[in-house]
C-alpha cells in the first residue's frame, strides 16, 4: 500500500551504446510541491527539466533511456515498483567538440545546502580532453576555459533549465525544489527543517571507477 510522502527521488538512467550498453545513473532528491502519492507528481514537467539540464552537459554519444521517480528507491536492487514510476526518455546528449574521456572520468558538482554538509553529484559521459588539465601531482582539474566551468556556456545554459527548482518556481511544478534527503538512520524534522539545495556548482574534474557502487544503480 502506498504511503504518503513529502520527498521524491528522480533517477536519470543513461547508456553509452558504444561500450556494450554500459549504463549508469544520477539521482536528484526533491521536496514535493504538495503531491503525496505518485499520481500527484507533475512527472512530465519535472522530467523534462532534469533531462534538458543533463543533455546539455553530456556528449552526443550518451543515450538517455528513462527517468525513475520513486519514494523508496535504495542504492541497491531490487527496485520496488509499487513506490515508483518509470518515464521513458529516448534522447541523446547535445554537447559536441573534443575527444571524449572514458567513463572513469567525472565532472564533480557540489550541491549547496542551506544547512549541514553540502552534497555531491558526479557526472559521467561529460568530460572531453578540452575540459581538463593535469596538475603537478598527476590529478585532473577542470580547465578554466572549459564550457563546463561555472561561468562556461555549456554549464550556464544547461543549469538554467533547473534554475527554478532551487527556489520552487518551476512553471507547472510550483513548490517543487531540490532538497537533501537524510541517509538511512538519520533523524530530523523533515517537514519543518528540510535541507534545501540552493545551487549546483561545478567543482572540478576527477576519476571514479565505472563500476563504483555510487553509480551502479537503476
Amino acid at each position: 500500500m502506498a504511503v504518503p510522502t513529502q520527498y521524491w527521488r528522480f533517477t536519470t538512467v543513461k547508456y553509452w551504446l558504444a561500450v556494450g550498453g554500459a549504463f549508469w545513473v544520477n539521482t536528484y532528491e526533491m521536496l514535493t510541491g504538495g503531491a503525496e502519492f505518485i499520481g500527484d507528481v507533475p512527472a512530465t514537467t519535472l522530467v523534462d527539466a532534469l533531462v534538458d539540464f543533463e543533455r546539455g552537459l553530456h556528449a552526443t554519444q550518451i543515450y538517455f533511456d528513462r527517468v525513475v521517480i520513486s519514494t523508496s528507491q535504495e542504492d541497491s536492487r531490487p527496485y520496488d515498483p509499487m513506490a515508483g514510476r518509470t518515464v521513458p526518455v529516448g534522447a541523446f546528449g547535445l554537447r559536441t567538440g573534443g575527444d571524449k574521456i572514458d567513463l572513469n572520468g567525472v565532472l564533480k558538482v557540489r550541491r549547496a545546502a542551506t544547512s549541514g554538509r553540502n552534497g555531491k553529484i558526479a557526472f559521467r559521459g561529460v568530460l572531453t580532453e578540452n575540459d581538463v588539465l593535469a596538475n603537478g601531482q598527476g590529478f585532473w582539474q577542470l580547465d578554466s576555459g572549459s564550457t563546463l566551468h561555472p561561468t562556461g556556456t555549456a554549464w550556464t545554459q544547461s543549469v538554467a533549465n533547473i534554475g527554478p527548482l532551487f527556489s520552487g518556481a518551476l512553471p507547472g511544478a510550483e513548490g517543487w525544489r531540490f532538497v537533501m534527503v537524510p541517509d538511512s538512520g538519520e533523524t530530523y524534522n523533515e517537514l519543518n527543517q528540510p535541507r534545501l539545495v540552493t545551487d549546483f556548482i561545478p567543482q572540478g574534474a576527477g576519476f571514479s571507477r565505472f563500476n563504483h557502487r555510487y553509480f551502479d544503480r537503476s
